[in-house]
């Protein structure tokens, strides 16, 4: 009788047990069924403030909860768009020295440590929907305080988007994936580049919702689907269109 014990990718574990054969030929199906995709990676990075890359990884604290933020102001001529980041997903990397005076970071941000932080670059993120604005405070008031892109004054990324063409608020799923690519990078201005290459996930940072299997050991106060409903109510009133461009609860296995 041979017996085998699993760890799922969730975080779940069983146990098989049977006569070798059958043991073997379990442990293949669930391999095939379980073994992530593999996802191809762009060669241009998105580089983001440490800030940034903290909130976007291991969340931030606000009145003792924890919260993701998976947003990012961008334009049509951003560089973060760039290299059909709608198709292929780039790897998060971060900058050192500190955001532009015209980007001001709130007292939570403020709050995030970041000195001698190193993102380890092994997260990537994928872009799941575009929402194209017309850019007012009144939206910034309100994503930069209720749990959303908290780290930010409301200025920051008003500031960054005016008299830009469509003004948009991308929002992103981070992933962490089975490779880090910390000493294949080569060091640019606004952005680094890798060779890119194909790469597994491992976890969403964010799950789907509290039935999505990677929600077990999830300490943040939103899922992906509040946040898509936060952001809806944040830009009421000033949304052009919502385009739909990843179905990222699709790219993890939900084993």
């Amino acid at each position: 009788m041979a017996k085998a014990n699993i760890k799922l990718p969730s975080g779940t574990k069983i146990t098989i047990e049977g006569n070798d054969e059958e043991v073997a030929k379990i442990l293949s199906l669930i391999k095939a069924l379980v073994t992530p995709p593999e996802i191809l990676l762009n060669t241009q990075t998105l580089k983001v403030e440490k800030q940034n890359a903290i909130a976007l990884t291991q969340g931030f604290l606000k009145e003792s909860k924890r919260y993701y933020s998976s947003i990012f102001a961008a334009h049509q001529n951003s560089i973060s768009m760039q290299k059909k980041f709608r198709q292929v997903p780039k790897l998060l990397i971060s900058f050192r020295g500190r955001p532009r005076p015209e980007y001001p970071l709130s007292y939570i941000g403020k709050d995030l440590c970041t000195e001698g932080y190193k993102l380890k670059a092994r997260y990537v993120a994928i872009l799941d929907r575009i929402f194209h604005i017309r850019n007012n405070i009144k939206i910034w008031q309100e994503l930069c305080n209720n749990g959303i892109f908290d780290i930010w004054e409301p200025e920051a990324p008003y500031n960054s988007l005016i008299d830009k063409i469509d003004p948009m608020i991308l929002l992103l799923r981070i992933f962490e994936i089975d490779y880090d690519f910390s000493n294949e990078i080569a060091k640019g201005g606004y952005f680094d580049t890798i060779a890119g290459g194909k790469v597994r996930i491992v976890r969403p940072i964010i799950p789907n919702n509290e039935r999505d299997a990677f929600s077990k050991e999830y300490d943040g106060s939103y899922y992906f689907e509040d946040i898509i409903e936060k952001i809806r109510s944040g830009v009421s009133g000033y949304l052009h269109r919502e385009e739909a461009v990843r179905d990222t609860s699709a790219v993890y296995s939900k084993a």
